[in-house]
């Protein structure tokens, strides 16, 4: 059995173990592992159901953390199906969700399909404010001895946010 099968695997035994009624924090994290796996395999309408479900679920255990992921997992399905206006807006609520929640990680995420999204509409401006924005949040979550030394112009980046090839 494959890595997918595995993960398959792992859903359908949590899918037996949570009681949506009782807590709903775990239906959200049941939720959101099906998204995953199903934008891992390229079934954008049923991850979208999946996210749509965790977020449910997320916002009535009032996680926030949870209620970001869902959100963001929504956004990049719904860009991966093609509707870029619902995903603009999913992400902008996944990134005001993002801000009320500690993770780092979360906050990588969002502005990695914020970034996907400029892309996809080739805005060369919002492409390096968000490459610039991803920077230094993966900056910031650094340790401090490893955040201390780390400046932007060391690996390359200018103060406009273009990349500085080396001569020669």
């Amino acid at each position: 059995m494959g890595e997918r099968g595995c993960e398959a695997e792992a859903i359908e035994r949590l899918r037996a173990l949570v009681i949506s009624d009782t807590e709903p924090r775990w239906t959200g994290l049941l939720g959101e592992a099906e998204a995953r796996l199903a934008v891992t395999l390229g079934r954008l309408d049923d991850a979208a159901r999946a996210a749509a479900a965790a977020l449910a679920a997320y916002v009535l255990a009032g996680d926030v953390t949870g209620e970001a992921h869902a959100r963001a997992l929504m956004a990049e399905a719904i860009r991966q199906r093609g509707d870029l206006a619902e995903a603009d807006v999913l992400l902008a609520q996944a990134q005001a969700a993002t801000e009320r929640s500690a993770d780092a990680a979360l906050t990588l995420r969002v502005l990695r399909t914020r970034f996907q999204l400029a892309y996809e509409r080739r805005d060369l401006e919002l492409c390096l404010e968000t490459a610039r924005a991803s920077l230094e949040a993966g900056v910031a979550d650094c340790t401090p001895p490893v955040r201390k030394g780390v400046d932007l112009a060391q690996i390359g980046i200018d103060e406009v946010g273009l990349v500085v090839l080396p001569a020669g």
